[in-house]
């Protein structure tokens, strides 16, 4: 699969560098021989980085390697952090992770060249390989990845029968309807063409078959399940059995649920028994293959950014919490805007060092992602 792929011999934790780190030459040179097989001599390179505490007689034997087989030379630099002046913030950072001190002597830290350097500084830092550097040039002007994002990626439905999925969805319509109202009166029908023709208009027949499917199967298991918010405006939905509202007697928009004039896919909030949850999940993965539930992230708001730095900076309890309940709780709160409405913060701020620090360090982390996990009920299913 190395098919339209660069590759690079990475840095000094990679293979090649590794065995030269070492003393394994040899091995060296037949790794990078490998992998210049396997992508090709022209696109794969060999990696030099010039960090801190790096073995310094590694990118000697890199050039020597990349002669020996014929490969190209790029230069790169490890990236931890955005600016050089974030390496204390990034420390902090670090520690809030790992649950360390800042002053503990084996806390993990970072060298601080890992920034992100600008074309000047890494030709500096490379004066001695001017033809690294064009490497870099040369690999980013190679690469070109068009995703596609406007495009609805939701899988097909495969009716049981011979029928589309329009057709399919529209005899469920019926048989559904004709189940409910006993007869389909005109206003029945006019209601079901024109949502249907919206829906087929759309290419959304598979999605509401999916999610007719998947409640399905949940009601055959007896696990509670319905729809609710603006799915429940849907003729075709009751017809379903996704909703056990008529939108009829009670005047709800299909408009509501389903703009004509927008091209985006309905939103169908479904719920379902959480003992049974997960069971429905793994039915539909099964099913239809491409699934996952969404990620969440936590990040770190104005009050317990200070907290945090607080405790790895090792000011004490009490002083902290009094600090943090500074900052109003107010929705989209930051250390900033806190600063400019709190007097006696900002006077904390200008008389006291180690507050001073505590501020400007989380000024530099606040808005960062703290941890993740998965999301209360955001599933996607594509094709």
């Amino acid at each position: 699969f190395s098919e339209g792929l660069i590759g690079l011999s990475a840095c000094i934790k990679g293979q090649v560098p590794n065995a030269l780190r070492h003393g394994e030459d040899k091995q060296a040179l037949e790794l990078a021989e490998r992998y210049a097989k396997v992508f090709g001599p022209d696109r794969f390179y060999i990696e030099l980085q010039r960090h801190v505490g790096d073995v310094p007689d590694v990118n000697e034997g890199l050039v020597d390697v990349a002669k020996k087989v014929g490969l190209g030379l790029v230069a790169t630099n490890d990236v931890h952090f955005l600016d050089a002046d974030d390496h204390e913030a990034h420390g902090v950072l670090t520690c809030i992770s790992t649950g360390k001190q800042f002053d503990d002597p084996n806390r993990m830290s970072y060298p601080n060249n890992v920034f992100l350097k600008s074309p000047e500084q890494m030709r500096e830092l490379f004066h001695d390989f001017p033809e690294a550097c064009d490497n870099t040039v040369d690999i980013a002007n190679r690469c070109n990845v068009d995703i596609d994002l406007k495009s609805q990626h939701a899988p097909r439905y495969a009716p049981p029968t011979d029928e589309t999925p329009e057709a399919y969805l529209r005899r469920l319509v019926y048989e559904g309807c004709e189940r409910l109202y006993g007869e389909i009166t005109e206003e029945v029908d006019q209601r079901i063409k024109r949502e249907m023709d919206v829906i087929a208009g759309k290419g959304f027949c598979s999605y509401f078959l999916i999610v007719w499917d998947f409640c399905n199967y949940a009601r055959e298991r007896n696990i509670p399940v319905g729809a609710r918010g603006s799915g429940v405006g849907t003729i075709v939905g009751y017809a379903l059995g996704m909703c056990d509202v008529d939108p009829i007697k009670y005047d709800l928009l299909f408009e509501r649920f389903m703009d004509p004039e927008r091209n985006e896919m309905p939103d169908i909030d479904i719920d379902i028994c959480q003992a049974h949850r997960p069971e429905v999940i793994e039915y539909v993965r099964q099913k239809y293959g491409q699934v996952a539930q969404i990620i969440t992230f936590g990040t770190m708001k104005a009050r317990a950014v200070i907290r945090d730095v607080c405790r790895v900076l090792g000011v004490p309890l009490d002083q902290a919490d009094k600090l943090a309940k500074m900052v109003p709780e107010d929705l989209g709160m930051t250390l900033e805007k806190a600063l400019e409405i709190e007097p006696e913060l900002k006077q904390l701020y200008e008389e006291d060092p180690q507050i001073h620090r505590v501020i400007d360090i989380g000024e530099r982390l606040e808005g960062l992602t703290r941890h993740n996990s998965v999301h209360a009920c955001g599933v996607v299913v594509a094709d």
